[in-house]
């Protein structure tokens, strides 16, 4: 599930969200997914009820498309909860919310390493 805050972004909205619980039968969990991890998400629809994402999973390499409620996949198991905005904008001024950038920050460090990795794979860097 997540919470209406997530739910009702506009759609091409890149965000974090705090995963606040990945049971071991989730989509998510088997993707590497944890509670107390920061996940970037993209929404695929404009904010409803249950919008589509498509979620980045800590691999980096594997991005998952879920729906609020999926029980399919066991995400109504799942609580995820917006963070903040790409650009590290929009989170809480607390605890929590220094704690999640921080994570946030170290998710798009792994992409910018990725990326780097894969141009050299092509002779580009």
């Amino acid at each position: 599930m997540f919470d209406a805050n997530m739910r009702f972004l506009p759609k091409g909205r890149d965000c974090f969200a705090d995963v606040y619980s990945c049971p071991p039968s989730s989509e998510l969990f088997k993707n590497g997914v944890r509670c107390g991890d920061v996940v970037l998400f993209h929404m695929e629809e404009n904010g409803n009820e249950n919008p589509l994402v498509t979620i980045r999973v800590p691999s980096n390499k594997n991005k998952i498309k879920l729906r609020a409620i999926n029980s399919e996949a066991g995400v109504e198991d799942s609580w995820l909860v917006y963070a903040g905005n790409l650009d590290l904008t929009g989170f809480m001024n607390n605890r929590v919310g220094r704690e999640s950038k921080s994570k946030a920050t170290k998710v798009l460090l792994r992409l910018w390493v990725q990326m780097a990795e894969e141009l050299k794979l092509y002779g580009e860097c």
